[in-house]
C-alpha cells in the first residue's frame, strides 16, 4: 500500500509545482507589464505638458531644440524729405529655433530677397508702411506700431497661399484680462518686437508690425500684441531710426533694401 500511495503522489506534486510555476510567470509577467506602461506613462504626460506650455496650462512652450544664434535681418527705410542714399536702417533678431518657424523663416527668406529671381513680387523692396494717424506719434491716435503689408506673395510653400502653422497652442501667451498672443514671450530687455497678424486679411501673409510694447503706455504693453504672434525683436541700435521713421508726417516710409547680416 505503501508504494502505491507513493506512486500515486509524485505525479500530484509534479503537477501541483507546474501549476504554481505557471501561476508566478502569469503574475510576473502583468506586474511587469503594468510598471513597464506607468514607467512610459510619465515622459508622455510630460511631453503633453510642454505641448501645451511651461506649466501645463497654456504657458510659453519650452523649444525641443537647443538654442542657435538668432537670424538677423536688416530693413533699410527712406522718409520723405531725407537722402535716400542714407537710409533708416532697422535691425531684427530672429530667434532659432523659431516657435513659429513657417513665420519666421517667410519674413527671413523676403527681406533676403532669395525667391526674386523666381517671383518679382517676393521682396519687400518698394513697399510701403501705412501711414496715418494712427501711425504718427505726435498725434494722439497713435498705435505704437508700424505696420508693413507688403505684396501678399509668401516666400514659402505657394505664394499666394496663406502660411497655416501648426502647433500653435503651444506658445500662446495669456495677458491678464484681455486675450492671447503667441510665439516669443514678451521680454522688457527687448521692447520693441517683430510681430505678424493671426486675424484679419494679412494673416498667414507678408503682413508684419513693428510694436514698441516698451515705450508704450503701460496701459497699452502686452495688449499691444493679443491677436498677433512675435516672432523676433528690434535690436537696440536700431532705437533712432524707429524714432525718426514714428515721428515724422510727410508721407510714408518706403523699404529701399534689406538682407541678413552675417
Amino acid at each position: 500500500m505503501t508504494t502505491i500511495h507513493a506512486s500515486l503522489s509524485l505525479p500530484l506534486v509534479i503537477l501541483v509545482t507546474s501549476f504554481l510555476s505557471q501561476c508566478w510567470a502569469f503574475g510576473t509577467f502583468h506586474h511587469n507589464r503594468f510598471r513597464i506602461v506607468a514607467g512610459d506613462d510619465t515622459p508622455l504626460r510630460m511631453a503633453a505638458s510642454r505641448r501645451e506650455g511651461s506649466d501645463g496650462v497654456g504657458g510659453p512652450a519650452e523649444s525641443t531644440s537647443p538654442p542657435t544664434a538668432p537670424t538677423s535681418i536688416f530693413i533699410d527705410v527712406s522718409i520723405p524729405n531725407r537722402d535716400e542714399a542714407d537710409p533708416l536702417r532697422l535691425t531684427f533678431h530672429i530667434p532659432q529655433p523659431n516657435l513659429l518657424p513657417q513665420h519666421a523663416e517667410n519674413i527671413i527668406a523676403l527681406a533676403a530677397q532669395s525667391r526674386r529671381s523666381i517671383d518679382s513680387r517676393c521682396h519687400y523692396v518698394g513697399c510701403t508702411f501705412r501711414h496715418s494717424p494712427q501711425f504718427v506719434e505726435v498725434f494722439p491716435q497713435y498705435r505704437w506700431a508700424h505696420v508693413l503689408d507688403g505684396r501678399g506673395i509668401n516666400a514659402i510653400g505657394r505664394g499666394q497661399e496663406r502660411i497655416d502653422e501648426k502647433g500653435m497652442t503651444s506658445c500662446r501667451v495669456t495677458v491678464q484680462g484681455s486675450g492671447d498672443y503667441y510665439g516669443t514671450p514678451y521680454d522688457p530687455k527687448h521692447p520693441v518686437v517683430l510681430t505678424v497678424p493671426l486675424v484679419g486679411p494679412g494673416r498667414g501673409s507678408t503682413s508684419f508690425s513693428i510694436v514698441r510694447v516698451g515705450d508704450s503706455p503701460q496701459e497699452w504693453g502686452e495688449r499691444l500684441l493679443i491677436n498677433s504672434a512675435v516672432v523676433g525683436f528690434m535690436d537696440e541700435a536700431s532705437k533712432e531710426a524707429l524714432t525718426q521713421l514714428a515721428s515724422q508726417t510727410d508721407g510714408p516710409p518706403t523699404v529701399v533694401d534689406s538682407g541678413i547680416l552675417e
